[in-house]
C-alpha cells in the first residue's frame, strides 16, 4: 500500500519517520534501522534475562543473548544475582555457553580463572602477573535487577534509572498476583524470519483477538489500551464485561465463560490451569444467584478449586481483577497476559543485526501446586511447523513471517493503522525517545491519547 509521508518530528530520518495512522516499512527491513536499535534501544533499556528459577543455587549461570552482545547471570554464594558481559576482557573469548552451573569463571586460552562475582583469581598460571595488573581485568560488569520473579539486565555503561522507577506504579500492581512465586509450566524458543517488531507486534493483535474475543452475539468492543510511560497495557477480559465495560452490565452466561476458559486452556495450554477447569466445569452445572455474574460466579469457585488443590492462590478482589488481569508490553521486549493462576508471555529480540530475524521465547508460569514444582527444560523448536508449538503458537509464527516477506515487495509501503493498533504505534514513538532523542507524543491516534488515564478510572 503506497502512503503519502507526513514525516513527524523533523529529528527522524525521513525514510523511518513516523505518520500519524502509518508506520514506514524501513523501521522493520532497513539493516542501519537495526543497527541503531541494538546501539541506542536494547543498550539503554531494562531487558529480561531469566527468571529467578532459572538459577537456582550458588554458581547456577544462565546464559542471555541481547542482539549482539551475550550476558552471563550468576547466583551468587549469598544468594544474590551478579550479571557480566560474556567475555574476558584481556582475550574476549567467550567463558560459558547456555546455562549450568561453575565454581568460578575461566578464561580457557590463558588459563585465567575468576570468582563468580567477576573478580580475577590468582593462580599457578598466573604466578608472573601482578595482582594490580590483575584486577583491572576484571569481568565487565552489567547492572542487574529483579521483579516479578525475572531477572533484568541493563547494558549501559553508566548508572541507569532503577528498575522500580522504569516500571511505573501501575505496572507494579502485578505483584498482586504474586508473579514471583509462579513457576515455568513450559517454555519454547523458536527462530523467527522476521523483524522483532512484527513478531511483537503480532502477539499485541493475536492475543488482544484470541483471549478478548466476544462471548455475545453482538460485535466486541473495542479493547481498552492504557499507556504508562514507556509501557502499554491493554485489556483483555473486556468482551466478559458489559457494553459500558462495567460489572453491572456484565451479561454472559456461565455457559460462555467456561466456554472461554476451556477454550483458551485447550488452544494455549496457558492462563488456566488444572484447578480452573474444575471450576469451569463446576460452573456448568450450577446456577449462580441472579444478582451474581457468572464471571464472578467462576472466580469464587476457581478460588475454592485451587485451595483445593493447596494452591497458594493470590488474594485479589473482583474490581483488582477486571483492572489487572490484563495484557501488558513491558517495553521494550517483553508480552505478558496475567490471569490469577497463571500467566502467558513472549520475550522477542533481534537477532543480531538482522532485521529479518529475531528470537522468541515463548512461555507459560502458573501457580503450582506444593511438591510438584520443577524447571521446565527450555524448548528450541525448528520452525513454525514444529509440533511442539500447537497450533494456535504455529500460525501465529506463520503470520509473523508472512508479514515480514509482504515489507519487502515493491509495492508495500507502510503499515497502515487504526485505532486499535494503539500499543504499535505507542512503542515506535518511545523508541523514536531514544533512537533520536526526541519528545513522545501524548496524542497517537488523536481522540486515543485519551488512554493515558489511569487504569482505575
Amino acid at each position: 500500500m503506497k502512503l503519502r509521508r507526513e514525516p513527524f518530528p523533523n529529528a527522524v530520518p525521513k525514510r523511518w519517520a513516523l505518520g500519524d495512522h502509518f508506520i514506514p516499512r524501513g523501521r522493520y527491513i532497513d539493516p542501519d534501522f537495526a543497527r541503531l536499535e541494538l546501539d541506542r534501544l536494547f543498550s539503554n533499556t531494562w531487558q529480561v534475562a531469566c527468571r529467578d528459577e532459572d538459577i537456582p543455587e550458588r554458581g547456577s549461570f544462565y546464559e542471555a543473548t541481547i542482539g549482539d552482545k551475550s550476558i552471563v547471570v550468576v547466583r551468587q554464594p549469598d544468594r544474590s544475582v551478579r550479571a557480566v558481559h560474556n567475555f574476558c576482557a584481556r582475550h574476549s573469548g567467550q567463558l560459558v555457553r547456555g546455562t549450568g552451573r561453575l565454581e568460578r569463571f575461566t578464561c580457557a586460552p590463558h588459563g585465567c580463572f575468576f570468582s563468580l562475582d567477576g573478580t580475577p583469581l590468582t593462580g599457578d598460571s598466573l604466578r608472573a602477573e601482578s595482582n594490580t595488573h590483575l584486577h583491572r581485568r576484571e569481568l565487565s560488569p552489567v547492572c542487574v535487577d529483579t521483579w516479578g520473579g525475572w531477572i533484568f539486565v541493563h547494558l549501559a555503561s553508566s548508572e541507569p534509572v532503577s528498575l522500580r522507577e522504569w516500571l511505573p506504579l501501575q505496572i507494579s500492581y502485578l505483584e498482586l498476583f504474586q508473579l514471583e512465586d509462579m513457576r515455568y509450566r513450559w517454555r519454547k524458543q523458536i527462530e523467527v524470519a522476521a523483524n522483532w517488531k512484527v513478531a511483537l507486534e503480532t502477539f499485541f493483535e493475536s492475543f488482544r483477538r484470541t483471549l478478548g474475543s466476544s462471548t455475545r452475539s453482538a460485535p466486541s468492543r473495542k479493547a481498552r489500551t492504557h499507556a504508562y510511560g514507556e509501557h502499554v497495557a491493554f485489556h483483555t477480559a473486556d468482551s466478559l464485561l458489559g457494553e459500558d465495560g462495567s460489572l453491572s452490565t456484565m451479561a454472559s452466561t456461565p455457559t460462555q465463560v467456561a466456554d472461554r476458559v476451556e477454550r483458551i486452556a485447550r488452544d494455549l495450554d496457558a492462563l488456566y490451569s488444572a484447578s480452573d477447569l474444575d471450576a469451569a466445569h463446576l460452573l456448568r452445572s450450577t446456577e449462580p444467584p441472579a444478582e451474581l455474574p457468572a464471571l464472578l460466579q467462576f472466580l469464587v469457585f476457581a478460588e475454592h478449586s485451587a485451595i483445593e488443590y493447596g494452591i497458594d492462590y493470590p488474594t485479589v478482589s473482583i474490581g483488582e481483577y477486571i483492572t489487572f488481569a490484563a495484557g501488558y508490553h513491558l517495553f521494550p521486549a517483553m508480552v505478558l497476559v496475567v490471569e490469577k493462576s497463571s500467566a502467558l508471555g513472549a520475550v522477542v529480540r533481534p537477532l543480531g543485526a538482522d532485521p529479518d530475524a529475531s528470537i522468541v521465547e515463548l512461555f507459560c508460569i502458573e501457580h503450582h501446586i506444593p511438591g510438584s514444582s520443577r524447571l521446565a527444560p527450555l524448548e528450541v523448536l525448528e520452525g513454525a511447523q514444529d509440533p511442539r508449538l500447537g497450533p494456535q503458537l504455529s500460525e501465529w509464527i506463520q503470520t509473523m513471517v508472512s508479514v515480514q516477506r509482504r515489507m519487502h515487495s515493491p509495492e508495500f509501503d507502510a503499515i497502515p493503522l487504526h485505532e486499535s493498533d494503539y500499543a504499535t504505534m505507542h512503542q515506535h514513538h518511545v523508541a523514536d525517545n531514544l533512537l533520536f532523542d526526541v519528545e513522545v507524543r501524548a496524542d497517537h491516534f488523536g481522540a486515543a491519547g485519551n488512554t493515558t488515564q489511569s487504569m482505575n478510572n
